[in-house]
């Protein structure tokens, strides 16, 4: 290019210089054909394949005459790049370092400035994880001040290599505008939508290309050549889809809308559509998306600021209102000890009263139960009775004719449990008083059982099952009232037998006709009666115990006596609740075994 030169000029000035930013190689400046200086030095004649940091060459006065003086500056090609990142300025000397002098203050202000709300950020961002879009915030300062750093070509000073300048602008440059999305979705929100993970992932596969293959070859030629035009213009595209997304998912939709992001938004944009001028010749000036993007940072910096601020006096002042609340709370508590304490006082006296009076009950009840079973030659007998509360409302009575010919067993479950359920227990007892002269009908004695209880149930109901057995013979009647199947083990045959006559519970609604069943024990057979405590019974994990196991259970045992039959059917339920001291359910159980007719073994 030609420069025009007056005498004055030349008189006046201490001196002239160039200031050249950084380049993609070194450049080699002539004037007047007369080589001045080259940005890097030359090695035999060839200027090195590495980028030329922003400096000031100064022009010997001897060299410029007045009037047009011919300035060349050469540049090789490096990546398929050989431009300046900038203007190239030409003037006195003192003018041409205050240029310098500025331009490298304001890009190192800028990027410490960054750091500082990277730092700043994360720290916040480590005090409250749950809020991930200080993270990306955070992420977003470093890349820029990083960066802008490479662009400038100050990366240079720092570390003078290739590499350096690579990474910095290539790889970690194609990362900013990620960041900047995801910030946007977790802090207004704004919706991810797959146009925007496309774009995401095309800008993460950029960087990826860049460095590997500078890591492979030592150059990023294909990655200027094809790569970078198309980076630049889905950079331009995306940043406009972040707008819309944020127009129409935030400003059209939020009724809180905060006005430093959009004053942010608003100075990016505008320095994206100064520099979109400049690219297609509408204007002459030097790219200022960095100013941009700096603008965007600090407005957005603010905004966060804000809210942590904001965030931070509100936390205080609940913790206030909280310490004048516990304050307030401790004074009430005071108060409401002495009243529990007092409370105490009077239930602990009522409960040991309760559970005397329980004590008694319970010694009653175990008065009410069989105290010594009839004693029959050819007939064994054991019973187990395990109440879920110290009383309970299952009961067993045994009792023979006045012949001592026929021998009776009753039992009865009576919904409910505790003092309830064993008042209406020790009721079924009572009206049992001459039961012994209706042996020879069970079914009838369930009727007259139910008549003698109208009026007393108050709504509940009790299941029950009386059996009476001849001894002589092995006869044996049954009559139930929607009580559980009797069992009957035979000793020759393994499958429990199960009888259950007709009939339903006894209650004061539904009156219905109890029949009697007759069969037959032989030698070795054993009966059972018992309450649903036993197949209602549950695990921790819920899983009911159930009929079929408890025969099982039975079938397993059949050739033990009565008593230890008892004991071991009570330890299986134990076993299988885990429970060793409690039940869940009043528990019942009578065993009788015949041993044959008179006379025999």
């Amino acid at each position: 290019m030609d420069m025009e030169l007056e005498e004055q000029d030349l008189t006046q000035s201490d001196g002239f210089a160039f200031y050249l930013p950084a380049s993609a190689t070194g450049a080699v400046l002539l004037i007047n054909g007369n080589f001045i200086a080259s940005t890097r030095e030359l090695i035999e004649g060839k200027l090195p394949p590495i980028n030329a940091k922003p400096q000031i060459v100064s022009v010997p006065k001897t060299l410029l005459h007045s009037g047009k003086n011919r300035i060349d500056i050469r540049l090789s090609s490096l990546d398929f790049a050989s431009a300046f990142e900038g203007f190239v300025y030409f003037g006195q000397r003192s003018k041409i370092q205050h240029l310098y002098l500025i331009r490298n203050m304001k890009t190192i202000a800028v990027s410490a400035i960054q750091i500082f709300l990277f730092l700043y950020f994360l720290f916040i961002y480590s005090q409250r994880k749950q809020e991930i879009f200080y993270l990306y915030f955070a992420l977003l300062n470093l890349t820029l001040s990083i960066w802008l750093l490479a662009f400038k070509g100050h990366i240079l000073y720092l570390l003078d290599a290739r590499a350096s300048y690579v990474i910095c602008a290539f790889f970690i440059g194609s990362l900013p505008t990620v960041f900047l999305y995801e910030f946007f979705k977790h802090f207004l929100p704004i919706r991810r939508t797959k146009v925007s993970m496309v774009f995401e992932g095309f800008f993460l596969l950029c960087a990826l290309f860049s460095l590997v293959e500078y890591i492979a070859t030592g150059t990023i030629y294909f990655y200027y050549r094809y790569v970078f035009e198309l980076f630049i213009n889905a950079l331009i595209l995306f940043l406009f889809y972040i707008l819309f997304r944020i127009t129409k998912d935030y400003i059209l939709v939020s009724k809180n809308i905060s006005y430093g992001l959009l004053v942010g938004v608003g100075v990016f944009f505008t320095a994206i559509a100064h520099d979109i001028a400049i690219f297609l010749n509408a204007i002459v000036s030097e790219s200022i998306i960095n100013d941009g993007f700096f603008g965007m940072s600090l407005a957005f910096s603010f905004v966060l600021a804000k809210r942590y601020s904001d965030t931070y006096n509100n936390l205080e002042a609940t913790q206030a209102s909280l310490k004048a609340l516990n304050e307030s709370l401790e004074t009430k508590v005071i108060e409401r000890t002495r009243t529990i304490v007092a409370q105490k006082a009077v239930i602990e006296a009522k409960t040991k009263l309760l559970e005397r009076d329980l004590a008694i009950a319970a010694k009653i009840q175990a008065a009410l139960l069989p105290s010594d079973l009839p004693n029959i030659a050819n007939v064994r007998v054991s019973f187990r009775y395990v109440p879920m509360l110290d009383v309970g409302g299952d009961f067993i009575d045994a009792i023979t004719d006045r012949t001592g010919r026929a021998l009776g067993i009753f039992i009865c479950d009576v919904t409910g449990h505790g003092v309830g359920a064993a008042m209406l227990a020790s009721m079924a007892k009572m009206a049992l008083s001459d039961w012994s002269d209706y042996l020879s009908d069970p079914g009838f004695m369930l009727t007259k059982l139910r008549t003698q209880l109208l009026g007393k149930l108050n709504g509940n109901f009790l299941t029950a099952t009386i059996a009476t057995l001849y001894p002589e013979s092995g006869r044996l009647l049954l009559a139930n009232a929607g009580h559980p199947a009797s069992v009957i083990l035979r000793k020759n045959y393994t499958q429990p037998e199960l009888l259950r006559p007709s009939g339903i519970a006894i209650n004061e609604a539904i009156m219905t006709p109890y029949t009697t069943q007759e069969t037959m024990l032989g030698l070795g057979d054993k009966m059972i009666l018992y309450t649903d405590g036993f197949f209602e019974a549950r695990d921790k994990n819920g899983t009911f115990f159930g009929e079929e196991r408890l025969f099982s259970v039975f079938t397993e045992n059949s050739h033990l006596k009565p008593d230890p039959f008892c004991s071991e059917v009570i330890e299986s339920i134990r076993r299988f609740t885990n429970e060793k001291d409690a039940v869940q359910d009043d528990m019942a159980l009578v065993v009788l075994e015949y041993l044959g007719k008179p006379g025999r073994e």
